[in-house]
């Protein structure tokens, strides 16, 4: 099991994330992107897609939803930033009151880096 509070199914080869919280960085292009799409298409996952950008972060949540993915949400983030790292803790804390995954997809010169948060 990833974390407590939620609950994980396999059916075949798919694991279902049911009522848990995904946080990707980087999320409006390229590697980042296709991660949210990828866990978007889980249905039990609320996915947060971040980017620096709000206008290139709302227009990929915007494709996304087109695409049929009605659960994924944007925050902006700039990571660099310490205020703007606060502000989505605040959100993510408000709303949620956790994560269970965190995907660092706006790493330059490497791949998108996974998470699992546990208890």
């Amino acid at each position: 099991m990833l974390a407590t509070g939620g609950l994980v199914m396999m059916i075949g080869m798919y694991i279902l994330l049911l009522d848990r919280v995904a946080v990707v960085t980087g999320g409006n292009k390229g590697i980042g992107l296709e991660v949210c799409r990828q866990l978007a298409s889980n249905k039990g996952l609320i996915v947060v897609l971040t980017a620096r950008n709000d206008q290139r972060g709302a227009s990929a949540v915007q494709k996304l939803k087109e695409a049929g993915h009605s659960n994924v949400i944007f925050h902006q983030l700039d990571t660099t930033d310490a205020l703007s790292i606060s502000r989505l803790a605040d959100f993510l804390k408000s709303r949620f009151g956790r994560i269970d995954i965190l995907v660092s997809g706006c790493v330059p010169d490497c791949k998108a880096c996974i998470y699992i948060v546990k208890d």
